[in-house]
């Protein structure tokens, strides 16, 4: 749950809470981290990625800049291939990994938690 740290505002979509939080840009130079009330303080957009990407365990990618990708207990991102199962601390490290895997022509699993999908190809 995002709750604004300006008004009453919450809400569970990051993207509306994003748009939300356009409406108080000018109140202050400061970037709160509102994720269930966390509270960390912030002074740009990317601090703040990165922020929720360590703590919270969020990752952005190219196609749905807010989607949340699956990660282990320990907020580490697991390779899915049985014989790697290499560990990562970032989402986009554990993608350009599964790419490699792709590139030898090795079957892939997709890393999002209940999806069933399995990949061969690169261009996938």
């Amino acid at each position: 749950m995002y709750f604004c740290q300006h008004c009453d505002f919450n809400t569970h979509d990051l993207d509306a809470h994003l748009a939300h939080r356009f409406v108080h840009r000018n109140i202050t130079n400061v970037i709160y981290c509102t994720y269930n009330k966390c509270g960390t303080i912030v002074t740009t957009q990317q601090q703040l990625q990165l922020h929720l990407e360590k703590s919270h365990h969020f990752s952005r990618n190219k196609d749905n800049p807010y989607a949340v990708h699956a990660s282990n207990e320990c907020g580490k991102f697991v390779c899915t291939v049985a014989t790697c199962r290499k560990v990562f601390d970032r989402y986009r490290s554990l993608n350009k990994h599964l790419r490699e895997h792709l590139t030898k022509n090795e079957e892939i699993e997709c890393p999002v938690k209940g999806c069933e999908k399995k990949y061969k190809l690169l261009n996938s």
